[in-house]
């Protein structure tokens, strides 16, 4: 078969019209609210409160006890973050 120059091989022409948009599906998920955050760390604590930790490995030990602690904190900040939103619309709705 012979072989022809770049310059003289014919493409075909695509099939798409640049002019028409493409219809794609967005997908979009809204920010983590804190009660979610919250409900997620209880979920988490009510998987760990049946392990026996006399029965659990040092290394499980060690994640409970990990768990425990960043759940905590998450609460905390997460019970802060909701207490400011809603007694800083009650203080600006008092003032006007």
């Amino acid at each position: 078969m012979e072989e022809k120059p770049l310059d003289k091989i014919s493409l075909p022409e695509p099939d798409i019209d640049l002019g028409e948009e493409l219809e794609e599906e967005i997908l979009y998920e809204p920010e983590t609210t804190w009660g979610e955050v919250i409900q997620s760390v209880f979920a988490a604590f009510s998987c760990i409160d049946d392990i026996d930790m006399e029965m659990a490995s040092p290394m499980d030990r060690k994640r409970i006890k990990r768990i425990r602690r960043k759940g905590l904190r998450m609460i905390d900040v997460g019970i802060g973050e909701i207490y400011a939103e809603k007694f800083e619309t009650d203080d600006n709705n008092e003032e006007d």
